[in-house]
């Protein structure tokens, strides 16, 4: 099953963006998978009417009083943004018809890297799905 390409890979950096590309193209298998993770990670619960649960609200760590310089505080916020992300995404995914390798199996906060030069955040994620095929993710957060 395949879809338009709303989240496109920096080729220099590797860091997820959302925006579609001149032309349009076509999405699916893991690149796929890899879209709808990161489009709920980046979302903000409350937006959506009929699922005030969605979305990872991992945005809303810009800004907020975190001590980036505490590790372990940061990790923890994080750690538990990506586990609502995963909850979300495979309760939602138990009624689709997607192919295995469209469907989550497991969402992996693997680091998270500070980027001082460019004011960001670059958090890694290892995405896995259904078919165990599995690819790394890098959302950048300014």
């Amino acid at each position: 099953m395949s879809d338009i390409r709303v989240v496109t890979r920096n080729t220099t950096t590797g860091v997820l963006t959302i925006g579609i590309p001149r032309p349009p193209e076509y999405v699916s298998g893991i690149e796929l998978l890899v879209q709808i993770v990161v489009i709920e990670l980046l979302g903000s619960p409350g937006r959506d009417i009929f699922d005030p649960n969605d979305g990872g609200n991992i945005r809303s760590l810009v800004g907020s009083n975190i001590g980036f310089d505490d590790e372990g505080e940061v990790f923890a916020e994080v750690r538990m943004m990506i586990s609502a992300t995963e909850e979300n995404i495979i309760r939602k995914q138990r009624t689709s018809q997607r192919p295995a390798s469209e469907r989550l199996a497991k969402l992996e906060l693997v680091d998270i890297v500070p980027d001082e030069e460019n004011a960001q955040l670059e958090i890694i994620l290892r995405v896995v799905a259904q078919d165990q095929q599995d690819t790394e993710a890098i959302v950048g957060l300014q």
